[in-house]
């Protein structure tokens, strides 16, 4: 009597069907990806930190050893060069960034290049109308009902900067909050909006820092109420975690 042979013989001489098998993965571009990732977390990171320079080197070091990631890390690249004040740099990248991309004076594309331009000394007509607008334009999408109002007169180089440094800070933008506030202490809109995005994220040092730095800078006479009360609020709150270790 023959015995039964189990399983299939012959299988390995036989070809698997095409719908059972696996994909394979590109590694390669896999590990592309993760370097991608990394770098653009390890800048946000920074950037949370306040390490503005710290994240200029990281982003550059990543930018000039993967030249392919250019294009997709170009954001990141030229926001780190504004918070460091790499302006020169900024400006070359913000022009090349706005030529090569479609875009209308709505998208806030050209705040960059606002700031680094105002940063040479260069104001045109309608530019800090521009960044009013834009501003206004944040706020609206976040359910706020502060009414930016538009600057009147001529602004100097110095004012443009600050106005364009306060719409990239609107989106909202931690990092461009601070610029405005390095430029301008006592900017009401720019420090609200610093003290409510460090309350959502339970940073309450940096709210005490931020209400602390503007009442410094107040003249004699003018009202500190509301930062006085906001110290007041978070005296005794501890910051929660800045990077959370998830754990598995």
């Amino acid at each position: 009597m023959r015995r039964l042979r189990l399983g299939l013989g012959t299988s390995s001489r036989r070809r698997v069907p095409r719908q059972f098998l696996l994909p394979t993965l590109n590694w390669g571009l896999v590990r592309h990806f993760q370097q991608h990732h990394d770098a653009v977390r390890t800048t946000s990171e920074l950037i949370e930190d306040s390490q503005f320079e710290e994240a200029y080197q990281c982003i550059s070091d990543v930018d000039k050893a993967h030249p392919e990631f250019d294009a997709a890390i170009v954001d990141w690249i030229i926001e780190a060069e504004l918070l460091a004040g790499h302006y020169d740099k900024a400006y070359e990248d913000s022009v090349v960034r706005v030529a090569s991309a479609r875009s209308d004076n709505n998208d806030g594309r050209y705040l960059p290049l606002s700031i680094a331009s105002a940063a040479k000394g260069q104001v045109f007509p309608g530019q800090a109308e521009y960044c009013a607008k834009l501003t206004q334009n944040h706020l609206i999408n976040q359910g706020s009902a502060v009414v930016v109002r538009p600057p009147t007169g001529t602004q100097s180089a110095h004012q443009v900067m600050v106005l364009s440094a306060v719409a990239l800070g609107s989106s909202p933008s931690p990092g461009f909050l601070e610029l405005a506030l390095r430029m301008d202490p006592v900017n009401d809109l720019a420090a609200r909006q610093a003290i409510y995005y460090y309350l959502c994220k339970g940073r309450y040092s940096d709210v005490r820092r931020v209400a602390a730095s503007v009442i410094d800078h107040l003249d004699p006479g003018e009202s500190s109420t509301y930062y006085v009360e906001t110290i007041q609020s978070v005296a005794r709150l501890k910051d929660k975690p800045l990077h959370p270790v998830i754990k598995p």
